[in-house]
């Protein structure tokens, strides 16, 4: 049988707001500990030697969440 190395792997970012509001923290820290789990994959997918890897972290639905918090995830990335 063919060893295959695995050429891809897609992360669906989700629950930032919902992880913050159970720790009792503003939305924002939700997202700033969203980012840093990001770079932690990030990094990790290069470390593996994985060739791509495929983020979803923004919704069309995100766009109906406020003007600063769109701002604030825009920075984010």
């Amino acid at each position: 049988m063919e060893d295959k190395q695995l050429q891809c792997l897609g992360f669906i970012m989700d629950g930032n707001r919902r992880w913050a509001k159970d720790q009792g923290l503003e939305t924002y820290e939700g997202h700033k500990q969203g980012g840093e789990v990001l770079q932690n994959c990030i990094e990790w997918v290069r470390a593996t030697g994985i060739p791509h890897a495929v983020y979803y972290a923004f919704s069309t639905e995100n766009w109906n969440r406020t003007e600063a918090e769109v701002s604030y995830l825009m920075d984010l990335f």
